[in-house]
C-alpha cells in the first residue's frame, strides 16, 4: 500500500465522522429510548471496516489515517462504555482500565516516532469491543452476552497493549540504541 501525507482522503473523512458522530449519535439514540440503536452502533462498526477498505483498494493509506483510525475506533467505543457505567449496568473497572490503555497507547504512538501499523491482537480487541458494546445496546436478553465480552476485551487490550510496546521498545533495545 502506498502511504501518502495527505489529511483528506475518503477513508480519512470516514474515520473522522466515525470520531465525531459515532458515539454521541449511538448514546443519544439509546439514552432516548431508541430500541434499535445497536444498528446505528453497528453502522459506525462498518465505517471501520469501510475506510481501511477503500484505503487498501484504492492506495490512498496515509499516516494520517494509521493515527486517525485506531483514535476513532476509541472515540466510538469509550464514551459507550462509560455511559454503561454510568447508568450502572458495568462497574468501574472496565472503562477505567480500557481508557488507560488507551493513553498508553498514544504515548507509545508518539514516542515511537513513527507510523505503528495495527497487529492482530489490537484488531481483534477492537471486534471484541463491537460485540459487547452491540449485545449491551440491544437490551436485556442480550446483556449477559455483552457482560461475558469484558474478560476477553480486558485479555486482548493488556496482550495488545503489550505487543505494541515490544514493537516499539523491543526492537530498540535489539538495536542497541536505547537499552545500552
Amino acid at each position: 500500500m502506498i502511504i501518502s501525507e495527505k489529511f483528506w482522503t475518503l477513508p480519512n473523512a470516514i474515520s473522522l465522522f466515525r470520531l465525531l458522530f459515532g458515539a454521541l449519535i449511538t448514546i443519544w439514540l439509546y439514552k432516548n429510548g431508541f430500541g434499535f440503536a445497536w444498528l446505528v452502533f453497528l453502522f459506525f462498526v462498518f465505517t471501520d471496516f469501510l475506510d481501511g477498505f477503500i484505503a487498501r483498494r484504492q492506495n490512498t493509506g496515509s499516516s494520517w489515517g494509521m493515527a486517525l483510525d485506531p483514535l476513532a475506533d476509541q472515540f466510538l467505543v469509550l464514551p459507550i462504555f462509560w455511559m454503561f457505567y454510568w447508568a450502572g449496568d458495568i462497574s468501574l473497572f472496565a472503562p477505567m482500565l480500557l481508557t488507560i490503555r488507551e493513553i498508553l497507547m498514544v504515548l507509545l504512538r508518539l514516542s515511537a516516532k513513527r507510523d505503528i501499523s495495527a497487529n492482530i491482537l489490537g484488531k481483534a480487541k477492537v471486534v471484541a469491543e463491537y460485540a459487547g458494546i452491540s449485545f449491551l445496546l440491544a437490551g436485556a436478553e442480550w446483556n449477559i452476552l455483552g457482560l461475558m465480552m469484558f474478560l476477553p476485551i480486558l485479555f486482548l487490550a493488556a496482550a495488545s497493549l503489550l505487543k505494541y510496546a515490544y514493537d516499539v521498545f523491543g526492537q530498540k533495545c535489539q538495536k542497541g540504541s536505547m537499552c545500552s
